[in-house]
């Protein structure tokens, strides 16, 4: 059900992944994160977010630290990707030589809290929520123009186009996991 910030008495741990919540009226509700697959720092940002709420004389919640976190987790995470493309692209594995211009797209989703993978909605997300992304964590500066974010997030493959005629296609999308991060 929905839960108004304004009804928030007090917010606490109640154990690993798991914040509790009593209203005015006594009542606890639990909400477990468990399978939000959040880092330490970000669990404790969404706590310090609710108990911000029932801090502030309009019940309003602060992201400002959760935002700060998952910014950093998402650029910690790019770099690294980065790091591991460029690897592989002196190796040889992804080069196309001279007049070849390769088009890196990032596919962010998020493991929801029962387990199921989507792309981002929360207000935060702002960015997030297109899915599809450059190596800076932000909407691909080639999204075919016009696209809304809502079409542009169910798409299966990156609805990119290059402007004019100067580019063409090599071959299809190609998806590149690296274990551990993606």
């Amino acid at each position: 059900g929905e839960y108004q910030f304004k009804e928030l008495k007090e917010v606490s741990v109640q154990a690993e992944r798991m914040i509790k919540f009593e209203d005015h009226s006594g009542r606890l509700n639990n909400l477990d994160l468990k399978q939000a697959n959040l880092t330490s720092e970000a669990f404790q940002a969404v706590v310090a977010g609710l108990k911000s709420a029932v801090t502030h004389s309009e019940s309003i919640a602060n992201w400002d630290e959760l935002q700060t976190i998952l910014r950093g987790e998402r650029m910690q995470q790019c770099s690294h990707e980065m790091e591991m493309l460029l690897s592989s692209a002196k190796n040889g594995h992804l080069a196309g030589g001279s007049g070849h211009r390769m088009l890196e797209v990032y596919e962010f989703e998020r493991r929801g809290p029962l387990g199921e993978w989507g792309t981002p909605s929360l207000p935060t997300d702002n960015e997030l929520s297109w899915r599809w992304l450059d190596s800076s964590g932000y909407r691909h500066p080639h999204l075919r123009r016009g696209l809304s974010r809502e079409a542009c997030a169910a798409q299966k493959w990156p609805p990119c186009e290059l402007e004019g005629s100067l580019f063409k296609p090599a071959s299809s999308w190609a998806n590149h996991k690296i274990e551990g991060v993606t």
